[in-house]
């Protein structure tokens, strides 16, 4: 049979593994060729009589003394300890060590005996991950502070509407009052409207829904809107305003090789002869609630309605024309409404809007 001495020096030139005994003193009294290896050493022999202050940082020289010494003080091993392992190059490697006493024959501690597995690879990798989370929430932080602000920017900017029209014009002499409602799905969407005066007696309006949600979404419709406002009172007609909106975007993200999109619809309302002239991009069809007649329609012309902005460039868009009496009003709204659903699931649709009107007929 084999002796427990072969068998041992066996295990100590095979194992990857950095296997050692010490004395009581600290001293390696027998160590694996890994181990040697470990420390820069061809021969396991070099490193008898050696301690780990012949070998690494005092720094680290001191903890592994505190802790052997404990060990042999108690009797209690240390199972799977990370210890950081500085040298005196100033390198740092890892290992996961256990610690046991090391008993003579009899049964007095006589030092200790340890193994040593490197882990400086996944140590390295754990602290780069760590680092990379710490990172990440202060990244989220700030993009959490920026997206509150962002979206207390957007719900003033994007949500402007006069309370009457034309702008500013007394209450008790207006010809047409304004009511809104603005609810984003998320903090940050691109759902949008626009008011401002157009030609003399005459008042602009778009409404616009841009494709998508977030801080994307709601950056496209602040560029949007900025071209919006600083056209509305060009004398060109509602048809080729929105071709010029539609080109500004397809000229803007298309070359980019950048697909974005956004429904809109614009009006201009001619308030001396009662008109509205209606041009729509994608968009659901506003809903007119006659006063005299108690009814409701929707102004689809779905023979007139164009491709969404952005799509495809120098798109054709046409306007239809339709004449409201007063007491009329006037319902706009982008597809959020629509696709809203009752606590049953039954969506809400065009039925539900229209339904709510014939409810609301006689409220002031």
């Amino acid at each position: 049979t084999l002796s427990d001495n072969i068998l041992l020096q066996a295990l100590l030139d095979r194992s990857l593994d950095l296997i050692y005994f010490k004395d009581t003193q600290g001293r390696f009294i027998r160590t694996s060729r890994s181990l040697a290896r470990w420390f820069g050493k061809l021969d396991p022999v070099k490193l008898i009589g050696k301690t780990d202050y012949d070998i690494f940082s005092q720094e680290h020289a001191d903890a592994a003394a505190a802790d052997e010494h404990e060990i042999m003080r108690t009797q209690i091993p240390i199972e799977g300890k990370i210890e950081k392992e500085t040298w005196p190059d100033g390198s740092i490697t890892w290992v996961s060590t256990s610690k046991m006493p090391l008993y003579g024959e009899g049964g007095d501690v006589i030092g200790i005996h340890g193994i040593s597995h490197d882990i400086t690879l996944q140590k390295r990798a754990s602290i780069e991950l760590e680092q990379l989370a710490h990172d990440l929430r202060d990244r989220n932080v700030t993009l959490e502070q920026d997206l509150t602000l962002a979206a207390e920017v957007f719900a003033i900017f994007g949500t402007e509407l006069p309370a009457t029209l034309p702008v500013g014009a007394p209450p008790d002499s207006a010809p047409v009052h304004c009511a809104s409602h603005y609810q984003p799905a998320e903090r940050l969407g691109g759902d949008f409207y626009l008011v401002a005066p157009g030609q003399p007696g005459h008042v602009r309006i778009l409404l616009c829904d841009v494709m998508g949600h977030g801080m994307q979404a709601a950056l496209v419709a602040v560029l949007l809107r900025t071209w919006a406002q600083h056209s509305a009172t060009s004398p060109i007609g509602l048809p080729e305003w929105m071709s010029g909106l539609n080109n500004r975007m397809a000229e803007s993200f298309l070359a980019r090789k950048t697909t974005l999109t956004a429904t809109a619809l614009a009006m201009d309302l001619d308030l001396e002869r009662g008109i509205i002239e209606l041009v729509r991009a994608g968009h659901p069809a506003p809903l007119l609630q006659r006063f005299r007649e108690k009814d409701v329609v929707a102004l689809a012309h779905q023979h007139l309605a164009g491709p969404g902005l952005g799509l495809m460039p120098h798109s054709v868009y046409r306007a239809s024309n339709t004449h409201w009496a007063t007491g009329d009003r006037l319902v706009l709204f982008t597809d959020g409404l629509l696709e809203a659903r009752s606590g049953a699931g039954e969506d809400f649709d065009v039925s539900g809007v229209t339904a709510a009107l014939y409810r609301s007929a006689d409220l002031a």
